[in-house]
């Protein structure tokens, strides 16, 4: 092989290579956005469910309050 079609092969394989690079960054950058979804949206629920909770715990707290009046 002559020395132009080496270099050619050398540098098809490093922008292959490049291309499989940029997308293993993306399938990382989707998979981490992803895990932060995720991860806000369980946040989310157990905030609720603690927001919830107060509201519960203060409603039985008037309602004991205004049965003793």
């Amino acid at each position: 092989m002559s020395a132009e079609v080496k270099l050619l092969l050398r540098a098809q394989k490093l922008k292959l290579l490049l291309r499989a690079q940029k997308l293993k960054l993306l399938l990382r950058a989707q998979r981490v956005k992803l895990l932060l979804k995720a991860r806000k949206s369980k946040l989310f629920r157990s905030l609720k469910t603690f927001q919830t909770a107060l509201v519960v715990q203060q409603r039985i707290l008037q309602g004991k309050h205004q049965n003793q009046i």
